[in-house]
């Protein structure tokens, strides 16, 4: 069987350039490479044919592909867990700040959540967190006043509504 057609080796031959071509040879898988190349010699211009099977090559490809899919899903993995890692290890101060928010009540109104000395995102919201629970202290504080001021100015009417009521109530009275 004839690596390249004659057409082939013709125009090789006649224009002076190497060249490749994919084939399809008997006795061989997958094909073949031919590389055909015109040489002269004592005897005149001849054209070289050599050839190799791609088999290898595509071997070597499906062995490349199936490395690269392992080590490809490997690579994400770690990759993900590191990520994890460093989100969680990043969220591991807001995760404080709201165990310790949680813990505030409103019988503690005077208790604060602790704030770094930092100017970053974490201690900006703990510095407007503690103005936010200042806020309502006061607020809680003012409330309390108001009930304060309100019982002790409803007594003196309730108690004397009180007197009028037993008073009433023990006997029969003359005007």
């Amino acid at each position: 069987q004839r690596l390249l057609p004659p057409a082939a080796v013709r125009s090789v031959a006649a224009g002076g350039k190497a060249g490749y071509a994919d084939r399809r040879l008997a006795g061989i898988d997958n094909g073949a490479r031919v590389l055909a190349a015109p040489v002269t010699t004592d005897r005149g211009r001849l054209v070289v044919m050599v050839g190799a099977s791609l088999q290898d090559r595509a071997d070597e490809l499906a062995a490349l592909a199936a490395t690269l899919a392992l080590a490809g899903t490997a690579a994400i993995c770690m990759i993900s867990l590191g990520a994890w890692l460093a989100v969680t290890g990043a969220l591991r101060p807001v995760d404080r700040i709201r165990r310790q928010a949680a813990a505030i009540s409103a019988w503690d109104p005077g208790r604060r959540l602790p704030v770094s000395g930092g100017k970053d995102e974490l201690a900006l919201l703990g510095g407007t967190l503690n103005q936010m629970l200042g806020r309502i202290e006061e607020s809680i504080n003012r409330e309390r006043q108001l009930v304060d001021r309100a019982s002790h100015e409803l007594r003196t009417p309730l108690a004397i509504q009180r007197m009028d009521l037993d008073l009433a109530l023990s006997g029969p009275q003359t005007v």
